[in-house]
């Protein structure tokens, strides 16, 4: 029963980075948030309380595979019930980075331009692109971008309250919001 306890305890901790961390890098939910993360405790504590209920006087092969599933399942909801705007969903925008990375070598210069609005998105025609490409595109040309300030990044990726215009490259990372700037670092380091 104690390990159960500790188990499920820890899978609640999980629980909460990973909310804290869906705010963090998918930073607009709108009033959505108000309903969503309360949601999405609630389930989790219910799945975590099942999980104990089962697992408290279960062998050690079967706990740990039965605590291995509950921790994805609660990581799954966490991901899941994250409401976005005007963004399509988490699991989309993730999707819409891993596709943009793998098309890197693809990107045309004229991707630096003003990708389509967000919500937007599914309606998108050959010559329109997601956020994500244009932040692919914007590191792979950003030797290309004038730094006199007439450049700016867009609406979209950039941070509330931050000049959008680019002056330096290094400043770039900082002006992004959510998981633009984890897109970015990624391709600083392995691109």
């Amino acid at each position: 029963m104690k390990r159960a306890v500790i188990c499920g305890l820890g899978t609640l901790l999980i629980s909460v980075i990973m909310i804290i961390l869906m705010v963090q890098l998918f930073p607009y939910t709108g009033l959505g948030r108000i309903i969503a993360i309360p949601m999405t405790i609630v389930a989790n504590l219910a799945i975590i309380a099942l999980g104990i209920f089962l697992s408290r006087k279960m062998k050690l092969p079967q706990f740990v595979i039965i605590w291995i599933v509950i921790i994805v399942i609660t990581a799954s909801n966490t991901i899941t019930f994250h409401p976005q705007e005007y963004s399509p969903s988490v699991y989309k925008q993730i999707g819409n980075s891993i596709s943009a990375i793998k098309n890197n070598v693809e990107m045309k210069k004229s991707s630096l331009y003003k990708p389509i609005e967000s919500y937007d998105i599914e309606k998108r025609s050959p010559d329109k692109q997601t956020p994500e490409e244009y932040i692919v595109a914007l590191h792979k040309f950003r030797a290309e971008i004038p730094l006199d300030g007439s450049f700016v990044l867009d609406e979209s990726v950039d941070k509330y309250g931050v000049d959008p215009a680019i002056r330096n490259i290094e400043e770039i990372s900082g002006k992004l919001v959510g998981h633009y700037e984890i897109l970015w670092c990624y391709l600083d380091i392995f691109k």
